[in-house]
């Protein structure tokens, strides 16, 4: 008997776990994903503050045009795209979720020399309700978006979100909801 409770208590717990929503929200810090928390536990450089003198200034869009959209488009051809039941970042997987597409496509940018002070993870809930993660590419023509979604980098304000957050330039750990 008490192995049959504990294996309803075992899978009433999965359950719970499996179901719970894969964002935190709160109104003086906006919203973001869980996983990026725990991204940040096991990847506790990538999610350090910038160094003072680090360059937080937009790309020159024309310069860096070609990067972006080839990053982009070779990115998500590298991905087959799988969705998560548990919110998990990883850093260029054979098969993942909008973050991991994100978060491999800021790392590429990185490695070509784009500075981190011009990128940024961006967690919003689409109009269709669902969760998305992309990334944000500050640059002179606007905020530029790299999505799985698409092959095609577009400007923010043609993102179709319900809510928007975005993290901080300097302070990766910092998020602020724009709307």
């Amino acid at each position: 008997m008490r192995t049959i409770v504990a294996v309803i208590i075992l899978l009433a717990s999965v359950d719970a776990v499996l179901s719970a929503p894969r964002h935190i929200f709160n109104q003086s810090s906006g919203l973001w994903p869980i996983g990026f928390s725990y991204y940040c536990m096991d990847n506790p450089a990538e999610c350090e503050p910038l160094p003072p003198g680090v360059s937080t200034a937009p790309l020159e869009y024309r310069e860096w045009k070609g990067l972006l959209d080839s990053v982009n488009a070779q990115t998500n051809a590298s991905i087959v795209y799988v969705p998560e039941r548990i919110d998990h970042w990883t850093l260029a997987p054979k098969r993942g979720d909008c973050d991991d597409y994100a978060l491999t496509k800021r790392d590429e940018l990185i490695k070509r020399g784009v500075p981190k002070g011009a990128l940024h993870m961006a967690f919003a809930l689409m109009a269709w309700g669902e969760p998305h993660v992309v990334l944000l590419v500050d640059t002179t023509e606007g905020q530029k978006v790299l999505d799985n979604l698409t092959d095609e980098v577009y400007d923010l304000e043609q993102m179709m979100a319900q809510r928007l957050s975005i993290q901080d330039a300097t302070h990766p750990r910092k998020w602020t909801q724009i709307f």
